[in-house]
C-alpha cells in the first residue's frame, strides 16, 4: 500500500488552516450552488418549513 502514497495524496490529506477550501472543492461547491440557484429560478424547486416536515415525520423535536 506504500505505493499509493504521493506527495498529491499527502496534501489532499492535510487539513486546510482556518477553514480554507480546495480550488478544487470551491469549484465543485460553486457548480453545486448555480445548479440549485438555476432549479430555483426555473421553478423547479419548492420550500417546505421545518414545521411542516416534523408534522410529516411525526418528530417531536422539542
Amino acid at each position: 500500500m506504500d505505493d499509493l502514497r504521493t506527495e498529491e495524496l499527502d496534501g489532499f490529506l492535510q487539513p486546510l488552516p482556518d477553514g480554507q477550501v480546495t480550488p478544487e472543492h470551491r469549484a465543485w461547491m460553486n457548480e453545486q450552488i448555480d445548479r440549485t440557484l438555476a432549479k430555483k429560478a426555473q421553478g423547479e424547486m419548492t420550500y417546505t418549513s421545518l414545521d411542516q416536515v416534523r408534522r410529516t415525520f411525526d418528530v417531536d423535536a422539542s
